[in-house]
């Protein structure tokens, strides 16, 4: 091996070490242009080569003679370009971030549904809801005689669907042929909207008796009165449509009952009278 080849082997052993000292730096590359070579077999040998040799590491000679170019400005160029990038990547990703964040905000911060406002009918309504059907319910059962203002109840100023709205659901529904479960299902008020209030079986204490009124309570109330010892006079009772009229001989069976139990003495017939008179009835 001639002397020449010997340096050309030294070149490739040296440039393969240096190449794989820059594999991150991404420019190994062959480098070109040998000079002066004058030996063909040795011209042949190094084109063999150029594949191994690194671009801006070495550079032979024409003589076999190496020589370390690393160019400081690629190093700086790199840097830069890598700078670069980092803040490219930088700035994309805190885009992400904030992209990202204020895609999470918004979702947080979205405005609630309102509950939705059923009408009268919409739903079955049960014991224990509130809303505005609720609130339309209850204007047709005291319309229709079934219930009493003074037994409403509120929550959040909404009517509530209490124990005495089921108890007169229930009462409407015996009166009208239909399953007393005490639920306000759509069959339920459909009957109750087109309701004849002289059908009502009106209870005692659903309205304020006056001289006039007529009707199942009013039987009621003579009936309390003459077990608890106050019946009225028998000649005196006054009847429309078969039902017993509000008199004031009636009224007057009141008062003295009021007096005898130290209530006031107003002949109406308010909650504390009522109770007083059907414990005394017993």
């Amino acid at each position: 091996m001639n002397e020449i080849s010997k340096k050309i082997l030294k070149t490739f052993l040296l440039t393969s070490a240096l190449s794989l000292l820059h594999t991150n730096s991404g420019e190994a590359k062959v480098s070109t242009n040998p000079e002066g070579l004058t030996d063909g077999s040795s011209k042949k040998l190094l084109n063999a080569l150029r594949p191994k040799t690194v671009k801006d590491v070495v550079k032979v000679g024409t003589n076999g003679s190496v020589r370390y170019i690393a160019d400081h400005r690629s190093h700086s160029s790199h840097r830069s370009h890598s700078s670069h990038r980092s803040g490219s990547s930088h700035y994309s990703s805190s885009h992400y971030s904030s992209s990202s964040s204020s895609t999470k905000s918004s979702s947080f911060m979205s405005t609630p549904v309102a509950p939705k406002v059923y009408s009268l009918g919409e739903r079955t309504i049960s014991q224990g809801m509130n809303g505005a059907d609720v609130s339309a319910l209850t204007d047709l059962l005291i319309r229709n005689l079934y219930l009493n203002k003074a037994d409403l109840t509120e929550s959040s100023g909404k009517i509530v669907y209490n124990a005495k709205v089921k108890s007169a659901v229930m009462r409407f529904q015996k009166d009208a042929n239909l399953s007393a479960t005490g639920n306000a299902d759509s069959k339920t008020v459909a009957q109750l909207k087109v309701w004849d209030v002289n059908k009502t079986t009106v209870v005692l204490g659903v309205r304020d008796l006056v001289v006039g009124n007529s009707g199942t309570d009013v039987a009621e109330l003579i009936q309390l009165l003459s077990k608890a010892g106050y019946a009225p006079d028998p000649a005196k009772l006054e009847y429309e449509n078969g039902k017993p009229k509000m008199t004031e001989d009636i009224t007057m069976a009141i008062k003295m009952f009021q007096a005898y139990s130290k209530l006031p003495v107003t002949g109406n017939l308010d909650s504390t009278t009522i109770a007083r008179l059907k414990a005394a009835a017993k």
